[in-house]
């Protein structure tokens, strides 16, 4: 009796907007358009990916030591 076979799940990663590398690009179309996570999303469907993760959290800047703005990295509607 042979072992069974193991799977592995393929994660695509979003990193969400704010991302500073993808604006050195000028060709690297809009990070917060819808059509942008559509292409996204069917371009790691056409590549049999399990699932993908669309990245956020809090942010906190600060300048000087001193806390002057908070927001949700990585939503396109913040």
């Amino acid at each position: 009796m042979s072992a069974p076979l193991k799977q592995i799940h393929l994660a695509a990663h979003f990193p969400g907007v704010n991302n500073t590398t993808v604006w050195s690009d000028p060709d690297s179309g809009s990070h917060i358009d819808f059509d942008s996570f559509v292409h996204f999303a069917e371009t790691a469907e056409r590549a049999k990916f399990d699932f993908l993760f669309l990245a956020e959290g809090l942010r906190l800047r600060e300048q000087a030591g001193k806390i002057y703005d908070l927001d949700v990295v990585g939503r396109p509607d913040t």
